[in-house]
């Protein structure tokens, strides 16, 4: 289906000898065949481009030209879209129509439009749609810029002035600053958007925040058993998922020395939480089985990791 992009249709109609001609050309909404297009500018040319003679089309979206005498030559209709007809209307017909009239014969003709859409496309978060996301860049694969969501709304959509697309389906593209890239990590869905019914739909376009879990404070050394780690943790968007604890070393052959699964208030959103604890094991064997970790298998490692999500991080620590 060709693009709005041009306003004129033409089409050359074909030499009639009779004494006298008549065109009649008709301009409809190709998805109400009903539907007359009124007030549109309709030019008949002769073979050197100049106008013979010009009129609009009436609420039936017809434009007749009766009494044509120089029927000895071909003649042109084009029909013309005005900035706010283009607005509104795209051609739905080929912007390339010929019409090889026989001598003689009297022309009807037919253009087709069809109705642009102007869809928008509202952002929101996808473990809650009620927060918009502002700033994000909406296009087209066809190059179609509809702008950035606006804080308040998270809506995008075309600004005003700027004509509607044709309906269809349309491959969609966002646009986020580096800031939102790191907030969130589907920024790509849906991959395309359907339009064919001609309805100005808003679309919702869910972004899933990124999982963040960081170590964001932990002793150097600490003393087992008489003191705590200090291990301060970042968590976010990790509600109802697995997330686990655990101290291990490259010198200790019996597995994991301490594991812990986090739980409740553990699990929810924030920075420098506390997790604690004393360096009491819960391995199940070898050495440090039921005890407290100690120098001889320093350096450890402590990870925080979600099982099934993309959010993990570790540090060393020793003991003294």
């Amino acid at each position: 289906m060709p693009p709005s992009g041009d306003r004129a249709v033409t089409s050359p109609i074909g030499k009639c000898p009779k004494a006298e001609c008549a065109i009649t050309v008709l301009v409809r909404d190709h998805a109400g065949a009903q539907n007359g297009v009124s007030n549109l500018k309709v030019e008949v040319l002769t073979n050197e481009k100049l106008i013979y003679d010009r009129k609009n089309t009436d609420r039936e979206g017809v434009a007749e030209f009766k009494g044509i005498k120089k029927c000895d030559q071909t003649y042109e209709v084009r029909v013309t879209l005005e900035k706010t007809e283009s607005d509104t209307y795209g051609w739905y017909t080929s912007k390339n129509q010929y019409a090889l009239v026989p001598g003689g014969v009297d022309k009807f003709f037919l253009f087709e439009l069809e109705q642009l859409v102007r869809p928008k496309f509202k952002v929101v978060r996808e473990d809650d749609d009620k927060v918009i996301v502002p700033g994000v860049g909406v296009m087209f694969s066809n190059r179609t810029h509809f702008g950035l969501t606006k804080a308040g709304t998270g809506v995008a959509e075309l600004e005003a002035g700027k004509p509607g697309v044709v309906p269809g389906k349309y491959g969609i593209q966002l646009q986020l600053t580096h800031a939102l890239l790191d907030e969130f990590q589907n920024a790509f869905a849906p991959a395309s958007v359907d339009f064919s019914d001609g309805k100005d739909t808003t679309v919702v376009i869910k972004l899933k925040p990124r999982p963040i879990l960081k170590i964001t404070a932990l002793h150097d050394h600490f003393a087992s058993g008489m003191e705590d780690w200090g291990l301060k943790y970042s968590i976010k968007h990790l509600q109802g998922k697995k997330v686990m604890l655990r101290v291990s070393s490259a010198h200790y052959a019996d597995g994991v020395i301490y594991e812990k699964e986090l739980t409740g208030g553990e699990l929810t959103n924030g920075d420098d939480k506390v997790l604690p604890w004393d360096g009491k094991t819960t391995c199940k064997a070898g050495d440090l089985k039921d005890q407290w970790i100690n120098p001889l298998y320093s350096p450890y490692k402590v990870s925080l990791a979600a099982e099934t999500e993309e959010a993990k991080d570790e540090k060393e620590f020793s003991v003294q």
